[in-house]
């Protein structure tokens, strides 16, 4: 009998051995084991998470899209290192770590982390893991900042304060007049989180989860939502308006493999319309 959670966080681990040893060779696993760590670790966390629709899938899908857009960095002639790949990566496998509960020091049943200082929040009785929403980022921030070294990187091969920094590039809605990145990594990472959901094969059929997650946490009234179908409706909108912008040069990267074009076409087929 198949256990999917578990299919699928193996699938993933499977996926990302294969891409480190295409591009890095079978020497010198040190990095490649520290973020194996935490990719086990993460998935099986989130595959415990009861949000609608922030679950392993969805860190599943942007963890693959991220390997997709280094892999056309790649190919365009810009080095990768092992430890760009393994900070990416990480970065990727825990910017939603923070909708978990329990994993902030903090944490102590319904009263949570908000991952700002030692200020603490009690989430409503019966609430899913979605109504960590607003927090989730901060909380994801103060999990690598607590955790990964102690946990996942003894050797201090990776600097959590990079992987910070990346997460941070996932907040959302985007902080306007932010100052730029410099790392050109840190916009792909970014860029990683919304081809992932946008890019999604069954991105469609995902909006009701979508929908009941906003619907946990009065976003739907917010937006003029008042059914799934509003929401799927304003996928094109969404896009065109909010998402185009940030992911332009990933797109570059991803129409240079054959992998990256089939994120391309699932991404154009969820729009309605062509995106390059």
């Amino acid at each position: 009998m198949s256990n999917y959670p578990e299919d699928k966080i193996l699938s993933c681990l499977n996926q990302l051995d294969h891409f480190y040893a295409l591009k890095f060779g079978k020497a010198d696993h040190h990095v490649e084991n520290t973020v194996l760590h935490a990719a086990r670790f993460s998935l099986q966390a989130i595959s415990k998470s009861d949000a609608a629709y922030h679950d392993v899938d969805h860190t599943i899908l942007v963890i693959f899209a991220g390997q997709a857009i280094l892999e056309g960095l790649h190919v365009s002639g810009r080095i990768v290192t092992k430890r760009d790949w393994g900070l990416f990566t990480t970065a990727l496998l825990f910017h939603d770590i923070g909708y978990i509960r329990g994993l902030c020091k903090r944490d102590h049943g319904n009263l949570v982390a908000t991952g700002t200082g030692d200020e603490l929040i009690e989430l409503p009785v019966n609430s899913t893991d979605a109504a960590l929403s607003r927090y989730h980022v901060d909380r994801s921030l103060m999990f690598v900042r607590e955790r990964f070294r102690s946990e996942f990187d003894a050797q201090g091969l990776l600097n959590p304060g990079v992987i910070t920094d990346y997460i941070e590039m996932t907040r959302f809605p985007f902080p306007s007049g932010e100052d730029k990145n410099p790392d050109p990594l840190a916009e792909l990472v970014r860029a990683a989180d919304l081809i992932g959901q946008l890019g999604d094969p069954n991105r469609l059929q995902k909006c009701s989860a979508l929908f009941k997650e906003f619907e946990e946490i009065g976003l739907n009234a917010k937006l003029g939502y008042r059914r799934p179908e509003d929401l799927r409706n304003d996928n094109a909108s969404f896009y065109w308006k909010i998402a185009s912008p940030y992911i332009q040069r990933a797109l570059v990267y991803l129409n240079l493999t054959r992998e990256g074009r089939l994120w391309i076409a699932n991404l154009q087929a969820n729009v309605g319309e062509p995106i390059i």
